[in-house]
């Protein structure tokens, strides 16, 4: 499976109106008051090298910004979201790698649009999301990685600052936003806690909250659901199941998903008894034999011998 932690950013904050409501709330406001977000565009393009990928994601959005004089300007957010459970001192050398490669495209494709002097290089506003395990300890402005022998080399110097949001510094009552972006930054703050099982309560139910306020938002509800079950590796996924099945709108319309998901594991496991553990569980959940041979590839003599079923047809 692609890495849970780039699946799940790319779902959430690929989209439009989940980037915008989370920018509204953790942008500075001066750089707000200076940005037309309703002209904000996730591209598709991503800049993240294939050998760091499992441990970094990123996402680039296209944004109309304003001057002084309420002159519109093209420009980017590129944001990079740190998987890694300590922070790297070296991020922001990966920043300037990387923007300079959106630089070297916008000078290579130049276009004829108002927004932008095809002389100039747009503004990038370069930012970070770490939802490592130790706090982040380093500086976020790219001089702090040179070792400058005095003023006199700093005009000489690149210097430059990114936006960082390190979510162990960000209280749970400080985290804001629609229900969505809420439960998205609770899940990646907490996922890698050994006491991620006291929190997983609170965020189902945030995720309940969220099915019974849009209907039209399961596939959302479907990837944070997925990410717990792949990601946090400190829960026990009997346990999390448990808590889904506790509530009767997950158990109806995720749970099948989700049995999905940990038959698809059962298969790759490859042992008999954890693939009837997990039958047995699903019989339990009220799933169809089928399905739960679908999932397992298990047979129906083995369902029998195991004492599943009883009979010679399955019963359903």
């Amino acid at each position: 499976m692609q890495n849970p932690h780039d699946r799940l950013f790319k779902k959430i904050l690929g989209s439009q109106a989940n980037a915008i409501d989370f920018f509204q709330n953790y942008l500075p406001p001066e750089v707000l008051a200076r940005m037309d977000l309703a002209t904000l565009h996730p591209e598709e393009k991503s800049y993240v090298d294939e050998s760091l990928r499992e441990s970094y994601s990123d996402l680039l959005y296209s944004v109309s910004l304003k001057d002084s004089a309420g002159v519109a300007h093209d420009g980017f957010l590129y944001l990079l979201m740190e998987h890694k459970s300590t922070p790297d001192r070296f991020t922001a050398l990966q920043l300037l790698h990387y923007m300079t490669m959106i630089w070297k495209s916008v000078a290579e494709h130049p276009t004829t649009d108002s927004g932008h002097d095809s002389r100039l290089l747009p503004m990038i506003l370069p930012l970070v999301l770490y939802h490592g395990e130790s706090a982040w300890r380093f500086g976020c402005d790219f001089s702090s990685l040179l070792d400058l022998p005095g003023e006199a080399f700093h005009k000489y110097a690149v210097n430059f600052e990114y936006h960082l949001w390190d979510l162990s510094a960000i209280p749970d009552t400080e985290i804001k936003g629609v229900v969505l972006t809420q439960t998205f930054l609770l899940i990646l703050k907490h996922v890698r806690d050994a006491r991620f099982h006291e929190k997983l309560p609170g965020i189902l139910d945030l995720i309940v909250s969220l099915y019974n306020s849009d209907r039209t938002g399961l596939e959302d509800l479907r990837a944070l659901l997925i990410y717990i079950f792949k990601a946090a590796d400190r829960i026990d996924s009997r346990e999390a199941l448990q808590y889904i099945e506790s509530r009767p709108v997950l158990k109806e319309r995720i749970m099948p998903t989700i049995a999905d998901l940990i038959g698809q594991e059962a298969r790759l496991d490859g042992r008999t008894e954890g693939k009837l553990e997990t039958a047995r569980r699903m019989l339990a959940d009220g799933l169809p034999v089928e399905k739960v041979l679908q999932y397992t590839g298990l047979s129906l003599d083995e369902l029998r011998r195991a004492g599943m079923l009883q009979g010679d047809k399955p019963k359903d």
